[in-house]
């Protein structure tokens, strides 16, 4: 790290050797860095892309656009930010994104204006005195999608009355100690204010000893909306030992739905409206307060299983176990876990002896490849080794990466994950704008996807699911300033387009049109931004806390064929478990014949499911979680099995780079099914008919077709979420509909009000529960790495057998043509430049062939250069990246190549052009051409140049640039007479130099290109 005289840090150089710099000044050009104003009003940003051509030219895998597009700040003089500027275009300061920021002399956020100098937050604040550190919160709020909230607050600045623009009202009491004990609601305007949350305390609920249970000042009951959690057992530290929970019964449910309303909960007086079952679930800790042992509720075995997890010596989960008092007395679900010294998972091996394998770059521990397969476990003393079985590949998937972490290249190589004719492989690039928005992506489909039919519900399975039935898709994503999506636009014979309108001065989503414009849907909100219908039949309600209450299909006046009602936990009835859903009632069917399927969730480990139809069908599901995911699902289903369930009671389950489910397993490792997914989440293949858990680990649900992510819901087909983020207001430069700030190929929204850009992607796995640590239970690195021969070396970077074919070192989407032969003589120019005030260095012909090589790829044209050695196609591939490419040209060609008629065309000195190049034979006996001059500006009276070295290194009549050095980039000037002055020497030299040094003036062979 650099630091400035003020002790600021100015430069960072990673491992990598990627760079952050902050100027604290304004440079003169976005591209010098180093060249600035200093001020103390203003600083600029920029991160390792933006300074990719500096620290990295010749491997970074970032496109040119993304150069030198920092963001600035400028600050008033107490030191709060007032303006923020994101920039696009390093030539257009006018491509921006500015968020604007005002506060009162209390330092109190008064308004935040977005990019359309629309006001996005307004806020009121009373006249107290701040506790500690802590801002304020406002009395009053006005959000450009929420509408307007006032909260009240007590003497002792506790939230007592709460208002939305929806009319829904919060009431909250406390007792003398200042706990929370009640809380009243009603969701919107005409609604009656009932009792939502009651809650009682050890000391205060007329226990006689509670001391005994370590109560006193403990939560003890709390009656939420999903009915009563009851903790009435604590160890001395206050960790809770004991906790049971009781949901509205069905009954009092099913009278409200039976006439399509939904049940709204009234505490007052406790009325009997509890089922009598009671789920109860017993905790056992160490004495750094980890579970050691989690004793389940009783399930339809008439027994409570417990889940085991053990950890190693540096406190990471090691193993997971399921005990069953009946048998098979204990079931191993995570066999081992081997971490590396920073704590990153290289290896988990599961009970069906299936392992995955991760490996992470040395220097930016970024996951390179995630492997699984089976394997086959040894142990010799203390030494134990998991060999793969060969030819048991069930996932290999490798990544490409640009120095800021975006994902821009997954390769995989698994038995028939690609399309024919090349049934077992699969490459996947993804492209991003300046501020790591995804632009596009392509992969694979199943061919039995269609356009804009299958919104909220799955295409159906190919006949067959295998390449045959795959096809190859590009989508292409486009966004506006504060990232809500404006078009998806998928390419190609099975290509769609899909426009978004928002309503005016909203983020609100107004309608989806097709290409031709014809109405996919359309959209209407509530005054706090929640989606109140979606298409003609769709419909949502919503709670005081905008919280999904039910869905239901309706059309017209006819009777709803789905109807739903969703119950919800408070935030305080169990302690982290937030405001999860508790239970979910579901009636189809007719009015006459209804059909009821209800799932009651426990601590996102435990599910009782029931379903009435005319026969009762009742399951459990028990989740085996690791530190980090749901790995396995066991089914306890003693009576009827579920229509549309699969066979398997136990599924294991791999998972891609971000948690999503990609392939279920039995517990011999066979491939139950697979599910792929185009980047925003939609199932773009898959070879089941039931599936909950699916993208990024989320249940989606079948009656709606969303996903419910915690505090929000999504809907993966338009890229966003339902309702406005919970955090809003911290995240106020993003519209608060946004997923995962637009990159989702390698970021995930954890909870559905998680800052994306914050949140961590899965990445295989960083470690346990305390911080992680290296795997020291006498399973070393290497033996679990090493092949079934036990040579020492770590699984590889690359995917083999079979050996990748890369995406190739960039796409071809255009031609050349007039308007980009323009555009590359004014490039020419301007990159020259570029090159220069970056103190690149050169030789001649490498000056000449990065500037057109540089264009073609970031304009998507085609190219090929013929030397000696070959034709090189940068769409070969053989290539994985641009800089690749460069390199296999410019280190085996020579000035002399440019002379090929396959490259270039020779022109007359009064036809020449910005762009076009000089080759000189600068010695007398000089056989070949040994120097080339880029022509960078033509006036009336001179031809401008720039070049490279001219000097031999060594003596030697071979013009490649193996035998010279670069230099700077040297400037030149011929005049009307051929008479020539090299600026950078200051050299004169008088005569006809281009006859003198027989000169041949040539132009590059676009046409040709774009037949080649």
């Amino acid at each position: 790290m650099y630091y400035d005289p003020l002790g600021r840090v100015v430069k960072t150089v990673n491992p990598d050797r990627s760079e952050q710099r902050v100027v604290y000044g304004v440079p003169n050009s976005l591209n010098t860095p180093n060249s600035f104003a200093p001020t103390p009003w203003e600083n600029f940003t920029y991160d390792s892309n933006d300074l990719a051509s500096i620290t990295n030219p010749t491997g970074s895998n970032v496109p040119a656009t993304d150069y030198f597009t920092p963001k600035s700040a400028e600050v008033d003089a107490l030191g709060r930010t007032i303006k923020t500027t994101e920039y696009f275009d390093n030539s257009n300061y006018n491509n921006t994104i500015v968020m604007q920021y005002h506060y009162d002399i209390r330092g109190n956020l008064l308004l935040v204006k977005d990019p359309y100098n629309r006001n996005v937050f307004e806020h009121v604040y009373d006249l107290r005195t701040p506790q500690e550190e802590e801002p304020l919160p406002p009395l009053w709020t006005k959000h450009i999608d929420k509408g307007e909230s006032t909260v009240l607050f007590d003497a002792l600045a506790k939230p007592i009355e709460s208002h939305d623009a929806k009319g829904a009202r919060g009431l909250s009491a406390y007792d003398t100690l200042q706990r929370p004990t009640h809380s009243w609601a009603n969701n919107k305007t005409g609604d009656a204010t009932t009792l939502r949350n009651f809650l009682e305390y050890g000391d205060s609920a007329g226990l006689v000893n509670p001391e005994n249970e370590n109560l006193k000042g403990k939560l003890y009951k709390n009656y939420d909306e999903a009915g009563l959690i009851e903790m009435p057992e604590y160890d001395f530290k206050g960790n809770v030992l004991t906790k049971k929970r009781q949901v509205i019964s069905s009954a009092v449910l099913k009278a409200e739905l039976v006439n399509y309303n939904t049940f709204v909960i009234d505490w007052t007086g406790l009325p009997t409206i509890l089922d009598a079952t009671v789920f109860e679930t017993t905790m056992n800790y160490d004495a750094l307060n980890r579970i050691t042992e989690l004793e389940l509720p009783e399930d339809l075995d008439n027994e409570r299983k417990k889940i085991i997890p053990t950890y190693n010596n540096a406190g990471a989960l090691e193993k997971v176990d399921l005990y069953s008092p009946t048998g098979p007395t204990t079931t191993n679900y995570v066999e081992n876990i081997a971490y590396n010294a920073k704590g990153q998972r290289l290896l988990i091996a599961f009970g069906n002896e299936v392992m995955t394998r991760y490996v992470y770059d040395p220097f930016t521990f970024r996951l390179q490849r995630q492997r699984s397969e089976k394997y086959v476990k040894s142990q010799t003393g203390n030494t134990i080794t998991y060999a793969y079985q060969s030819g048991t590949n069930k996932q290999d998937d490798k990544f490409n990466y640009d120095l800021i972490g975006n994902i821009v290249n997954i390769f995989t190589r698994v038995t028939d994950c690609g399309i024919s004719p090349l049934p077992d492989e699969l490459d996947r690039s993804f492209e991003y704008d300046p501020i790591y928005r995804l632009t596009y992506a392509d992969g694979r489909e199943s061919d039995t996807q269609s356009g804009n039919n299958y919104l909220y519900t799955d295409a159906p399975v190919p006949g067959t699911p295998n390449a045959n039935n795959a096809r190859a898709y590009q989508r292409e994503y486009a966004y506006d300033k504060l990232g809500n999506i404006l078009q998806v636009k998928q390419l190609g014979t099975n290509g769609f387009t899909r426009d978004f309108t928002y309503n005016t001065g909203k983020n609100t989503l107004q309608k989806v049109d097709d290409a031709t414009p014809t109405l996919i849907e359309a959209f209407t909100y509530d005054n706090c931004g929640n989606q109140l219908t979606a298409g003609t039949t769709r419909n949502y309600k919503w709670n005081y806390a905008d919280q999904l209450i039910c869905y239901y299909n309706q059309a017209g006046i006819s009777d709803p064929t789905v109807f739903t009602q969703y119950d919800y936990a408070s935030a305080s009835s169990a302690q982290g478990a937030g405001q999860d859903r508790v239970s979910k009632l579901v009636r189809t069917g007719t009015a006459g014949s209804p059909i009821y399927e209800r799932t009651i969730y426990i601590d996102g480990i435990f599910e009782y499911v029931i379903l009435e139809n005319g026969t009762t069908y009742e399951k459990n599901y028990i989740h085996i979680m690791d530190d980090k995911s749901r790995i396995a699902e066991v089914r306890i289903n003693p009576g009827n099995a579920f229509p549309g369930d699969i066979t398997d009671d136990v599924t294991y389950i791999i998972e891609n780079q971000i948690g999503s489910s990609v392939a279920r397993l039995s517990t011999t490792g066979t491939i139950i099914d697979k599910e792929e997914y185009y980047p925003f989440g939609d199932s773009s293949l898959r070879t089941f008919t039931y599936k909950r858990y699916r993208y990024v680990s989320k249940e989606k649900d079948a009656e709606s077709g969303l996903y419910y992510y915690g505090a929000r819901y999504y809907a993966a087909w338009t890229c966003r979420f339902i309702t406005v983020d919970p955090l809003a207001s911290k995240f106020s430069q993003l519209s608060p509909y946004n997923y995962s700030s637009n990159s989702p190929v390698g970021q995930i929204d954890i909870d559905g009000m998680q800052n994306p850009q914050q949140a961590e992607s899965k990445q295989g796995g960083n470690g346990g529960s305390i911080g992680g640590g290296q795997m020291t239970n006498h399973v070393t690195l290497d033996e679990v790495e090493v092949t079934a021969t036990k040579i020492e070396k770590p699984l590889a970077a690359s995917t083999s057998n079979p050996t990748p074919t890369p995406a190739g070192a960039w796409k071809v989407k255009n031609e050349w043509n007039d308007d980009y032969i323009k555009k590359f003589q004014d490039y020419s120019a301007s990159k020259t430049k570029e090159y220069s005030n970056l103190g690149k260095q050169f030789t001649c012909e490498d000056l000449a062939l990065s500037i057109v090589i540089d264009f073609a790829s970031e304009n998507n044209l085609p190219f090929q250069f013929t030397n000696e050695t070959g034709t090189f196609n940068p769409t070969d591939a053989i290539y994985t990246s641009v800089a690749e490419y460069k390199n296999a040209v410019l280190r085996t060609s020579g000035a002399n190549d440019l002379a090929n008629n396959k490259n270039t065309t020779e022109v007359s000195i009064d036809k020449a052009k910005q762009g076009d190049m000089i080759l000189l034979k600068t010695h007398d006996d000089s056989i070949k051409y040994n120097h080339t001059q880029v022509i960078t500006k033509i006036t009336d009276t001179q031809t401008e140049i720039s070049q490279g070295n001219l000097n031999y290194r060594i003596l030697s009549q071979d013009p490649s640039s193996t035998f010279y050095g670069g230099v700077d980039i040297q400037e030149g000037a011929y005049f009307k007479d051929n008479s020539y002055f090299n600026k950078s020497k200051m050299e004169y030299h008088t005569g006809d130099f281009l006859t003198q040094n027989r000169a041949s003036i040539r132009t590059w062979n676009f046409i040709s290109f774009n037949k080649r």
